[in-house]
């Protein structure tokens, strides 16, 4: 991160990484850092989606996966994990 502070996709890496670590405090600062600097990357908001179905948040998961969709209507594995959470 040193190298480029600026770089949304290192801090969306890193939460990837802290989740998968299951430190999820980590994740969610870097998932935070990440969309910080740019809230319109999918794939950010569809991960933190993920972190916070771990965490057990499902409405603010939810929230995040219909906002990767809104940013890339054909993304279809937030589209599965919306429909998937609405099964619960």
């Amino acid at each position: 991160i040193e190298i480029d502070a600026s770089n949304d996709i290192t801090y969306n890496a890193l939460g990837s990484l802290y989740r998968k670590l299951g430190r999820f405090k980590e994740a969610k600062e870097n998932y935070f850092e990440a969309l910080r600097i740019d809230n319109t990357y999918a794939v950010t908001h569809f991960n933190y989606g993920n972190l916070l179905v771990d965490m057990g948040e499902i409405e603010k998961a939810s929230d995040e996966y219909r906002q990767a969709i809104t940013l890339d209507p054909e993304f279809r594995e937030a589209k599965d994990a919306l429909k998937e959470l609405r099964r619960v």
